[in-house]
């Protein structure tokens, strides 16, 4: 799996939205999707997931609320994803957490 820029730069603004609004949910505050999200960062999405957690303090422990959950343990599993991209946002209920995960096409 490899970093891409256009991925991390959508998940930090989809952080920072969740801070803003302390709302976790997969949803923004204006309505968009991960794919819309990951689209207008510039990245072209093929398959794609999103893991978001609030409270971890430290990127080990969101990784591992994310383990600790079946659901979220099997996105991390599965081959089909080749970029990732992680934001972080502090505020209020947080850390707030985005890894997007995707394959282009």
């Amino acid at each position: 799996m490899r970093l891409r820029t256009s991925l991390g730069r959508g998940a930090q603004r989809y952080s920072a939205d969740m801070a803003r609004e302390q709302r976790l949910t997969h949803t923004g505050s204006d309505g968009s999707c991960p794919a819309a999200r990951m689209r207008n960062a510039g990245y072209h999405p093929g398959c794609i997931a999103a893991n978001i957690a609030a409270g971890p303090g430290a990127p080990d422990s969101a990784v591992r609320t994310w383990i600790d959950s079946p659901e979220h343990r099997d996105i991390f599993l599965t081959c089909r994803y080749i970029h990732a991209g992680v934001g972080v946002a502090h505020g209020r209920e947080g850390p707030w957490w985005t890894l997007d995960l995707a394959t282009g096409y």
